[in-house]
């Protein structure tokens, strides 16, 4: 199976095509879906409560009053780190064990 990532491109304010996976069949089944659990199980090793669906950390008055203030906001900052690592390309390369396809961006004017 084929994935295709984007990023922003915050220059001209359009998507552009970041990496080209390709994974075995055995681990193509509902990626996104994947990541989302991977990404909610270490939330919760964290301790943290978070948007299931944008995995943001919620807030702490309302969800996880059950920290310190000081500690939500430790945890907060550490969450921040995870979501900058486990980047939905870094799943892919590591858990899934996809691996990059060469590609050639193609803009039509």
């Amino acid at each position: 199976m084929i994935y295709v990532t984007y990023k922003n491109d915050n220059m001209f304010g359009e998507l552009r095509v970041n990496n080209v996976w390709s994974i075995l069949k055995d681990n193509s089944e509902d990626v996104e879906g994947q990541y989302s659990n991977f990404m909610l199980e270490k939330a919760e090793k964290l301790n943290l409560v978070v948007n299931p669906h944008y995995l943001t950390a919620m807030n702490y008055e309302d969800n996880n009053t059950h920290l310190s203030k000081k500690e939500y906001d430790l945890k907060v900052k550490e969450w921040s780190k995870i979501r900058r690592m486990w980047n939905i390309d870094k799943f892919i390369a590591d858990k899934l064990n996809g691996y990059k396809e060469e590609f050639r961006e193609i803009i039509r004017l």
